[in-house]
């Protein structure tokens, strides 16, 4: 049986958000979290995706409504931290699909994490060279520089 968020109860007007007497959150249920009911449809809904594709098994996902975060001036509505999927959206329809959207980010990241390292692991290599010729340079000069 497909169970849709629209079905499910509404926001509490004594508590919503949108009235000022959500909590810091704005998701209006006063806990910082979302209704237990909808984030419960997303993960079972990511669960379902990591069934079908037979991966991603380590993959959560946490639906902070209301939540407003910025990268690079643009308003974020989901991201992907390490194995967590953060969906800020408050729109239980445009939720689903940013789970799908994180979920794929989520698996290109693994596909691209060796890339990553073996960069940043030459980054760390070049500073320390760098790093190490600088030292030489500002020894000699200090030398020159101590000389009578």
């Amino acid at each position: 049986m497909r169970r849709s968020l629209k079905s499910l109860k509404g926001p509490d007007p004594e508590n919503d958000s949108r009235n000022g007497k959500g909590n810091e959150n704005g998701n209006g249920n006063g806990n910082g979290k979302a209704p237990a009911m909808d984030a419960g449809l997303l993960r079972e809904r990511l669960e379902r995706l990591k069934d079908r594709l037979g991966m991603g098994y380590e993959v959560g996902v946490e639906w902070l409504p209301g939540t407003i975060k910025f990268r690079d001036g643009r308003r974020l509505e989901e991201e992907v931290i390490g194995n967590t999927i953060l969906i800020y959206a408050e729109d239980p329809d445009l939720a689903y699909g940013l789970l799908a959207h994180g979920f794929t980010e989520w698996l290109l990241n693994q596909h691209t994490k060796r890339y990553r390292l073996l960069i940043n692991k030459l980054i760390e290599l070049f500073e320390q060279i760098h790093y190490e010729e600088k030292e030489r340079i500002v020894e000699a000069i200090a030398r020159l520089l101590a000389s009578p």
